[in-house]
């Protein structure tokens, strides 16, 4: 955190230090927003069911890409691929689109369910995914 104070006093006034500073912040969000739908809507694992599982289905089916026309996938930053991102974390951002195709091939012919849907439905999942948890949570620890 010392090297953000050091950064912000750089600047010459206390606004525009405080304006960088709001500008990252909102920034940030918009990625932790990504990276919670792309894996907090799905079902959640117990470790024994983690362990049973391959690797490749585990890696698949913990996840989730957002569907988006081509000309968004930079407000997305390749994140809407997270599939093609868990598979091939190095793969250049522009070129997962053309990987999914692939992906997807693989994880029809092994049964694994590719799952993808819409920012707004992801959204919905997440939100129901988490208040079903966060119920099962307060049930859990009242008793």
């Amino acid at each position: 955190m010392s090297w953000v104070a050091a950064l912000l006093y750089n600047f010459s006034t206390p606004s525009s230090a405080a304006f960088v500073y709001v500008c990252a912040a909102m920034m940030q969000g918009v990625l932790h927003v990504q990276l919670i739908l792309n894996h907090y809507c799905k079902r959640f694992y117990t470790k024994e069911e983690h362990h049973s599982m391959d690797y490749y289905r585990a890696m698949i089916e913990a996840n989730l890409n957002i569907t988006c026309p081509v000309w968004m996938d930079w407000f997305h930053g390749g994140l809407n691929f997270h599939h093609e991102h868990h598979c091939f974390p190095r793969l250049p951002r522009n070129r997962m689109r053309e990987v999914s195709s692939m992906i997807r091939e693989i994880c029809k012919t092994h049964n694994v369910h590719y799952d993808e849907c819409s920012f707004s439905t992801a959204l919905r999942r997440t939100l129901i995914n988490m208040f079903q948890k966060s119920k099962q949570f307060t049930e859990a620890t009242a008793s």
